[in-house]
């Protein structure tokens, strides 16, 4: 596996955490266009290897209990879905002396500033936090 997929996946972790907090408690549909950019099929109208690594992505995030969803819609996202209590948990989470600020905080940063690697960064950050939370 390259290592544009795992930049790519850390992207869609950080974008699908950053807008199921911004709508947090209510549940939201995510929709695969929005996280990964549009779809573009073969001509068999099988979607491209990003859209299924993106929708894989969330369903991921919800097999390891960062969220819940009540159904897939079809292979263009998932319905209903929200953060869980460990997830939000993990997204407020600071550094010991509480001096940094919450983890959401810096993924939106990242975002905004499409810093791949500050991506990464607050993706392992929430991962490590996560395994102990």
């Amino acid at each position: 596996m390259s290592d544009i997929y795992i930049e790519d996946f850390n992207r869609d972790v950080a974008i699908i955490l950053h807008r199921l907090y911004n709508s947090f408690p209510r549940p939201a549909a995510l929709y695969v266009d929005e996280v990964a950019g549009n779809d573009d099929p073969d001509e068999f109208g099988v979607a491209s290897e990003r859209h299924q690594r993106c929708l894989g992505a969330m369903i991921w995030l919800a097999e390891e209990g960062f969220l819940r969803y009540r159904d897939t819609i079809g292979i263009e996202g998932v319905d209903a879905a929200v953060l869980s209590l460990s997830g939000f948990r993990a997204l407020h989470q600071t550094d010991e002396r509480g001096t940094q600020a919450m983890l959401i905080y810096a993924i939106r940063e990242a975002l905004r500033d499409k810093n791949s690697e500050a991506v990464k960064r607050c993706i392992n950050k929430l991962f490590d936090v996560f395994k102990t939370s």
